[in-house]
């Protein structure tokens, strides 16, 4: 007698990708990458004479008011607000605490209703971020002398605030 061998055969097991989930993922990074990616470039004037320091963090700027210090004058948007002397401001650009710059002040606080304004035509302004402001500096200044802009800024609602450096090859 002899013994036949069985022969199992063997199931083809059929295999399926799903892709559905795959294509959920790939769109909510697509989503991701496209929110995150940033096009605009703000543009700043750099007054003359006016030397920035060096530094080697790069960040992207924020379309946003801007102030120029120099040794000579103080500038908002690239408009002369107040003479320097000497590198100092003096007793009439100051206020009655010796704090504040009065004119930036007042332009900061003109600055600031504006953009409360845009905000409250939509809705409301009750979760709006603070006032955000780039300040270029020169080098050279005093930071005694770069704390009445700090502190008008703030007085202004502007507490945001960020410094202009150059690369150290430019």
């Amino acid at each position: 007698m002899g013994r036949l061998k069985k022969r199992k055969k063997r199931e083809m097991i059929e295999f399926t990708l799903n892709v559905t989930s795959l294509m959920d993922v790939l769109t909510v990074l697509l989503f991701f990458l496209v929110k995150s990616y940033s096009v605009s470039q703000a543009a700043l004037q750099t007054p003359q004479g006016l030397r920035l320091p060096a530094s080697t963090v790069k960040a992207e700027l924020e379309e946003t008011v801007s102030i120029a210090l120099t040794s000579k004058e103080l500038r908002f948007n690239n408009q002369v607000l107040v003479t320097l002397d000497n590198g100092k401001f003096t007793s009439k650009d100051l206020s009655r605490d010796g704090k504040v710059i009065r004119e930036l002040k007042k332009t900061l606080d003109e600055e600031y209703a504006k953009r409360n304004a845009v905000f409250n035509e939509e809705g409301t302004t009750e979760n709006l971020p603070p006032g955000r402001v780039i300040i270029q500096s020169d080098k050279g200044m005093e930071f005694a002398v770069l704390k009445y802009v700090l502190n008008t800024a703030a007085q202004s609602h502007y507490n945001d605030y960020e410094f202009i450096v150059q690369s150290p090859e430019d």
